[in-house]
This record gives C-alpha cells, sequence and structure tokens, in this order.
C-alpha cells in the first residue's frame, strides 16, 4: 500500500525477532513509510543492528521513535 506514510507500533512488546521481520519488509516491500514509533517495545542491541541494515537500504525512512527502549543502551547508538 503506497498511501501508509506513517506506522505506530509503540508498547507492543516487539522484541529482535520481531523487528527483524518489520525490517525487512520495509526493506523490501514498501518504499512509502517515512516515519515508525517503535517506543516503548523491547528492544535491545541486537533490534539496533536490524534497523541499522533497515536505514542502508530504505532511502523513504526519515524518522524512527525509538524512545523508552531502555535495553538499547549506549552500544546501540
Amino acid at each position: 500500500n503506497n498511501t501508509i506514510t506513517n506506522i505506530e507500533l509503540q508498547n507492543n512488546n516487539i522484541t529482535k525477532d520481531g523487528i527483524a521481520f518489520i525490517s525487512y519488509i520495509l526493506t523490501f516491500c514498501n518504499s512509502s513509510i517515512t516515519s515508525i514509533n517503535l517506543a516503548a517495545n523491547s528492544l535491545d542491541l541486537e533490534s539496533m543492528k536490524a534497523i541499522a541494515n533497515l536505514l542502508r537500504c530504505n532511502k523513504s525512512l526519515t524518522s524512527i521513535d525509538l524512545s523508552y527502549n531502555d535495553e538499547i543502551k549506549d552500544e546501540g547508538v
């Protein structure tokens, strides 16, 4: 769907497996998404690796909210 530009997934207990799948979909299947809210999930360092891969490939994504994911820590940034 090319009309969806924003995805709100905050507070859904998304883990590294979930974010790996979401990153895959946004890398290969949808270039219209410009913003994704992943605040207050269960993201960690492994999750950040999947997001980094997404950012390398998806040029339309301009905003990602990762706030309140306490397991990311400094290494994930």
